[in-house]
């Protein structure tokens, strides 16, 4: 019997970026040398707006996208999902998804309680979302675009 390869992933630092610690061209090089490697079978970035500030998932994605042809490009966890308005978010991924060939992998998540702390209940409040309607808006957003 003969095992299957595993798959491997990058998490790339888009956090490090906001914090003085890399620089954008670090983030696209450490891409293109993962993707020449032949090891890695995809790239990650992590998503927050204020809680775990860092450059937006999207906007790198796309960047990413460009610089690549045949990593996958995902979201670790798109914390900001219940954020986003559901009809621009999918526009925006399938946007990303056409740039990059039919690459980009969507993994959604709550974020979140405002309990967890000031940093993420600042980030309910400056979007205008109770903390109590994220499940809801995480329903709408996955139902959106099937029905947009």
């Amino acid at each position: 019997m003969r095992l299957a390869r595993p798959s491997f992933g990058l998490i790339l630092a888009n956090r490090a970026v906001v914090l003085g610690a890399v620089k954008v061209p670090d983030l696209l090089d450490l891409t293109v040398q993962a993707e020449r490697s032949g090891f890695f079978d995809a790239v990650w970035a992590g998503d927050s707006l204020l809680a775990k500030p860092r450059l937006e998932s999207v906007t790198l994605l796309s960047a990413l996208a460009g610089v690549t042809t045949k990593l996958r490009l995902g979201v670790g966890c798109m914390a900001t999902f219940v954020h986003r308005h559901p009809v621009m978010l999918a526009h925006q991924w399938a946007s990303l998804d056409v740039l990059s060939g039919g690459r980009a992998w969507l993994a959604v998540c709550l974020g979140g309680p405002s309990e967890a702390n000031a940093a993420q209940a600042a980030e309910h409040d400056v979007m205008s979302i109770a903390s109590t309607e994220r499940v809801g808006r995480l329903e709408e957003g996955i139902a959106t675009p099937s029905t947009a």
